[in-house]
């Protein structure tokens, strides 16, 4: 009996409180959301005031840290400094303000969301797609390059360049995906993952390599010595004899020193031409007059 006095009597008071509270002004209230910012929040997060609906922890991440929805709320705040009824039943303080101030209060000091299209914008441009193609890197995830593919991702040319111009476009902390601080989540991470290979040589040109070690010479020297460049291995003292001297290999060599004459990461880790072709010339070197 008590639990059901307290219930009504709580019923009560609310109800007498909505009936006592006088109706919003409404022109005034959709002048607000409807204007500039109360546009722009629903564009980038889908939220309106409008419904008389709060922020929720549901939508608190997406929505409390975009500056135009801040600014929305605190016009709405400057505006309604009473309680009033919105739509003419919804007490609009205790059911909308204060409960978006609950939920947004542990974003106060978040960074805003980032600029999502100027971000996608350059991921989806020349660089961003050579660098996903060639190395299946794509920075739509807001996952950093870690240590597992930074051999293969940060001597890339095309992955480099996009990477410099988020750097350049993002300068300072937002979250990406209204959650993922990007900076601190996504461009320091990769940095440190790529400081290592600051210097290093560009990815070989795979297609270009592949071509000649699949080609007629890299065909009949595999099919006579069972060697194979495609695997970046040297030609070594132990199989030199009967590689070195067969005409197929030398021609192959030859085409392979023609169109890699400057440093090269094959397989996206291994230097081309100090790992490959050097060692293989010097293990052929008894053998270059050989019949």
């Amino acid at each position: 009996m008590k639990l059901a006095a307290i219930i009504v009597a709580a019923t009560f008071a609310a109800v007498s409180a909505a009936e006592t509270a006088p109706p919003c002004d409404t022109v005034a209230l959709l002048k607000i959301i409807q204007g500039e910012n109360g546009k722009a929040c629903a564009t980038s997060t889908g939220y309106s005031a409008a419904a008389a609906k709060p922020v929720t922890a549901a939508n608190a991440a997406q929505v409390c840290p975009q500056e135009s929805c801040q600014a929305l709320f605190a016009e709405i705040k400057d505006a309604i400094q009473t309680e009033c009824l919105a739509l003419g039943v919804t007490p609009f303080i205790s059911s909308v303000v204060k409960p978006t101030e609950e939920a947004c209060a542990k974003f106060a000091n978040s960074p805003p969301n980032c600029d999502t299209a100027t971000l996608l914008k350059i991921i989806q441009g020349e660089n961003g797609k050579a660098c996903t193609i060639a190395t299946g890197y794509s920075a739509a995830a807001a996952k950093p390059v870690t240590a597992a593919n930074a051999a293969q991702v940060c001597p890339q040319e095309s992955c480099q360049a996009l990477f410099a111009e988020i750097k350049d476009a993002i300068q300072t902390e937002c979250l990406a995906l209204g959650v993922t601080p990007f900076i601190s989540s996504v461009v320091k991470p990769t940095e440190e993952a790529c400081a290592k290979f600051a210097n290093s040589p560009p990815n070989c040109d795979t297609a270009t390599l592949l071509k000649i070690i699949q080609g007629e010479n890299g065909k009949a020297c595999t099919i006579a010595t069972g060697y194979s460049a495609a695997a970046a291995k040297p030609v070594t003292a132990a199989n030199a004899a009967q590689v070195c001297p067969q005409e197929s290999c030398q021609a192959l060599f030859a085409e392979i020193k023609d169109a890699i004459q400057t440093e090269c990461l094959a397989l996206g880790v291994t230097p081309f031409i100090s790992s490959v072709v050097k060692p293989t010339e010097e293990a052929c070197a008894k053998f270059s007059n050989s019949a």
